[in-house]
C-alpha cells in the first residue's frame, strides 16, 4: 500500500486516513506536504529531483486559518517529523473529516489511484493527477519540482460510521467523494504559490 515514513504521531493520523480511504475502495499512496516556517512562498527556489527542499518547511503553515476555515477545518494540524523523503501535516475535524498535505521526493505522476480512475488536472499552472475514490475520499498530486510532488488527501469518514453503512449521513457517497475532490483542488490552489517556481 503506501510507504509513509513519518513520525509515530503523523503515521497514526495517516493510518486512520489510509484505513478510511482503503475501506472506501480508495487510493492512498505515500503522501507529503510542506511550507516555509513563515508560510511564505519558497518562490523561485531551485530544486532538483535529489533535493529535499521541503524538509525545512513547516507543513502545517501551508494553509492559514482563513484557508482552512474555507475548506471546513478549524482544528490545528498535526505535523510529523520529516525525513529526507517526505514531510507532511494532517488536520482532523471532529474525528470524521480528514485532510492530509504532504510533500515528497516522488514525481507527481506516481499516483496510481489504487483502483480509482486517475485523471489529469492542472492547478495554478502545475500539472497534476487526481483520483476520486468512493465513500468520501479523494487524492490529488501536483508537480512541485521535476522530482517532487505535493499530495493532498481528503476523506469524509462520516459516511462510514465505523464501517456501518446503515448510519450514512444525508450526503451520498458519490456526493461526498466529489466534495472531497473539490476540497483537495482548493487546498492545492492555496499551496501552489508556496511551492518552488517551475
Amino acid at each position: 500500500m503506501s510507504e509513509v515514513a513519518l513520525s509515530m504521531k503523523m503515521a497514526t493520523k495517516l493510518l486512520v486516513l489510509t484505513a478510511a480511504v482503503t475501506a472506501a475502495g480508495g487510493m492512498l499512496a505515500a503522501c507529503s506536504g510542506s511550507s516555509t516556517s513563515s508560510g511564505a512562498s519558497t518562490g523561485g527556489a531551485s530544486a532538483s529531483s535529489g533535493d529535499a527542499w521541503y524538509a525545512s518547511v513547516k507543513t502545517c503553515d501551508l494553509l492559514n486559518q482563513s484557508q482552512l476555515k474555507s475548506l471546513g477545518f478549524s482544528s490545528s494540524g498535526a505535523e510529523g517529523e520529516n525525513d529526507a523523503n517526505e514531510n507532511g501535516c494532517t488536520w482532523d475535524e471532529n474525528g470524521w473529516s480528514n485532510l492530509g498535505i504532504m510533500l515528497s521526493s516522488k514525481s507527481f505522476d506516481s499516483l496510481d489511484g489504487q483502483g480509482s480512475q486517475v485523471t489529469d488536472v492542472t492547478i495554478a499552472g502545475r500539472p497534476g493527477k487526481i483520483a476520486q475514490g468512493t465513500m468520501g475520499s479523494c487524492e490529488l498530486t501536483m508537480k512541485a519540482t521535476d522530482g517532487s510532488q505535493a499530495r493532498i488527501i481528503v476523506a469524509y469518514m462520516d459516511n462510514m460510521q465505523g464501517g456501518n453503512m446503515s448510519g450514512m449521513s444525508a450526503m451520498s457517497m458519490d456526493d461526498s467523494s466529489a466534495k472531497a475532490c473539490s476540497v483537495a483542488k482548493q487546498a492545492a490552489q492555496n499551496i501552489a504559490p508556496k511551492l518552488p517556481s517551475l
